[in-house]
C-alpha cells in the first residue's frame, strides 16, 4: 500500500465526517488541489517501545502533538474512546511494532485512519508505518 504524506497539518485543517459505522477524518487543506487525504499521519521521533506480553506499549517523550489530535477527536466524536494514557499507546503485537521493536528504530509514524462506531464506544482504527 502506498501512502501520501502530509508535511504538516493544523486542527483548522481536519473536518469529522459521520458515517453509519464509522468517523471518517479529511484533511481539508488540499482540496483546492483535487486531492483527498483522509486520517492523521503523525511523525513520533522520542519514544520508547516496551514490550508488553505479547503487546507492546509506545511511551512518547515530549511530544504533545498526538495527544493534541487525541484531545481534538475527543472533543469532536461522543464517547471517543482515547487512545494515549499518560504517554503510553498501547499496540497490538504486529510484524511492523515487533521490527521497530527489535531494530531500535529512531522515527515512527502513527496513522490515525478513521473511528470506528461500536455498541458503546468509538474508537480510533490506528497502525504504524
Amino acid at each position: 500500500m502506498k501512502y501520501l504524506y502530509t508535511k504538516k497539518i493544523s486542527i483548522n485543517d481536519i473536518k469529522i465526517i459521520e458515517l453509519s459505522d464509522r468517523f471518517i477524518i479529511k484533511n481539508i487543506k488540499n482540496i483546492k488541489n483535487n486531492i483527498e487525504l483522509y486520517g492523521i499521519i503523525i511523525l513520533i521521533k522520542d519514544y520508547e517501545i516496551i514490550k508488553d506480553y505479547n503487546n507492546y506499549k509506545i511511551i512518547i517523550n515530549n511530544d504533545n502533538e498526538v495527544k493534541l489530535y487525541d484531545d481534538l477527536l475527543s472533543e469532536n466524536i461522543r464517547d471517543y474512546k482515547k487512545f494515549i494514557n499518560n504517554n503510553e499507546i498501547n499496540i497490538i503485537s504486529s510484524d511492523k511494532i515487533r521490527k521497530y521493536f527489535k531494530e531500535k528504530v529512531k522515527d515512527l509514524y502513527l496513522n490515525i485512519h478513521y473511528v470506528k462506531k461500536t455498541g458503546f464506544l468509538n474508537i480510533p482504527k490506528i497502525s504504524i508505518l
